[in-house]
């Protein structure tokens, strides 16, 4: 993605309309699964802004169950379930799942 940092991204996404959307950990988290994406395939990522976070959501279980009322109640199944349907990008500390809302 340009060989854009954290701080970089982290900057440019504090002044748009995305400031919101991710906490801290959930930016690092997308910003290391889309850097290993890179690495994987050889290919680099545009940056645009909108694209990108458009792609990504942070919710609690309950949220992700609230939008898909399949999901299963207990975290570690509603990730498998998602992985199923969707990529997911990691989990926060606090038990946040960071993945491409479908």
């Amino acid at each position: 993605m340009y060989h854009m940092g954290y701080q970089e991204f982290k900057d440019v996404v504090s002044k748009s309309r995305f400031k919101d959307r991710l906490s801290d950990e959930a930016l690092i988290i997308y910003l290391d699964y889309l850097e290993d994406y890179e690495e994987s395939t050889g290919e680099e990522i545009e940056f645009d802004l909108i694209g990108l976070m458009s792609n990504v959501v942070e919710e609690t279980l309950k949220e992700v169950q609230t939008d898909y009322y399949e999901c299963p109640d207990k975290l570690e199944e509603a990730i498998d379930w998602l992985r199923e349907r969707t990529e997911v990008y990691g989990v926060t500390k606090d038990g946040k799942i960071v993945y491409q809302p479908f």
